[in-house]
């Protein structure tokens, strides 16, 4: 879907499916280089058909069907639901690894999600809430808590800035937006002009302040650009040293080395600052939905390093003059949220392997 975080998690299964999935061939729904992307992300009526013909032909033709990291089950709906009610003639099995549970906005919502649960082999969740939620359905399996699948990453854990000990004439600081309900133009330009005011209240001299920009969906209709653009065209108008770079044009790695290399990140898009957090770069999550918040939560993120989309601009530009000058580490080590990933997920680890 030309998304970061979506690429991000079929990465992790190319590199480590082998283990996540002893002895099987591991296919991902939609990655089709004859069809290609566009046909499958596309929000035309064609491309609806192509997503729900290749979610059929799945329940046909696998043993299991994974939801492998990201899908937040609130409600079990489209493609999904479709594949769920094949798989009662195919008997398909289902796995949900590295998933969200909840929130529900009803009870309707949340009982056709116990439904589903109640149907897949193995239940391992990215976040204590959703650990919550699951043990309240009466599962017949026990509920796994995994953290986020970019944990098992090849390069999660490696740390990529310049050693403490070595001075750069050079600070750069990463900006990650999403354009979603939650976080708009308005909500936009409060985070720039707050950022350009922490930048200049924490000036070094003979250190020159650089933004990257980088957005992180390409897609057409819900991708980052427009509002990417928007905030690059506002911070040129405020002084600032500023280029905008888009994941389309990097890949998953050099995405992922690129905000490892940055002096802080403040970030919208949630797999911008987890993949900040694995490489120990210190970020602002600005929280516009519950997984946000929850990912927060679950590390120790300090709570001045953490905003949300209400926040007005002084509140803002005082969470990210923290990360700028002493931010705190969370308290869950990214290399302890690695081992909790590892043990969760990969069965070999479980044996001590």
């Amino acid at each position: 879907m030309s998304n970061y975080g979506d690429d991000l998690f079929c990465e992790v299964w190319l590199a480590r499916g082998d283990v996540l999935l002893p002895g099987l061939d591991i296919h991902i729904v939609g990655h089709n280089p004859r069809i290609g992307a566009r046909v499958f992300s596309s929000n035309t009526r064609v491309g609806s058909i192509w997503r729900a013909a290749m979610g059929i032909n799945a329940v046909l033709r696998a043993h299991i069907i994974v939801l492998g990291g990201g899908s937040v089950l609130s409600d079990i709906s489209g493609v999904r639901r479709l594949q769920w009610r094949f798989s009662k003639c195919t008997r398909t099995a289902f796995q949900s690894l590295g998933v969200s549970v909840g929130p529900f906005t009803t009870e309707e919502h949340r009982n056709t999600v116990s439904a589903f649960l109640n149907d897949n082999e193995r239940v391992v969740v990215r976040d204590k809430t959703s650990v919550d939620s699951g043990l309240t359905m009466d599962l017949p399996q026990e509920i796994g808590m995994g953290g986020d699948l970019a944990a098992l990453h090849p390069r999660a854990g490696i740390r990529h800035r310049v050693s403490d000990g070595v001075k750069s004439d050079r600070r750069v600081v990463g900006l990650a937006l999403c354009r979603t309900v939650g976080f708009g133009n308005e909500a936009t330009d409060r985070l720039v002009r707050a950022l350009a005011i922490a930048l200049d209240s924490t000036r070094t001299m003979g250190i020159t302040d650089h933004i990257t920009v980088i957005s992180l969906n390409g897609h057409s209709l819900h991708g980052d650009e427009e509002i990417s653009t928007r905030a690059v065209n506002l911070l040129l108008q405020l002084g600032l040293n500023v280029n905008l770079v888009r994941y389309g044009d990097l890949g998953v790695v050099s995405t992922w080395t690129l905000l490892a290399s940055f002096d802080a990140v403040v970030a919208v898009r949630l797999h911008g600052a987890i993949s900040a957090y694995l490489a120990y770069v210190p970020f602002v999550l600005v929280e516009y939905h519950q997984k946000c918040t929850d990912f927060s939560i679950d590390i120790g993120q300090d709570p001045k390093l953490v905003l949300d989309s209400t926040r007005n601009q002084e509140q803002m530009e005082r969470s990210i003059t923290t990360l700028l000058t002493d931010a705190p580490s969370p308290l869950l080590a990214p290399l302890d949220y690695i081992l909790r990933a590892e043990r969760a997920y990969l069965p070999s680890m479980k044996m001590g392997e």
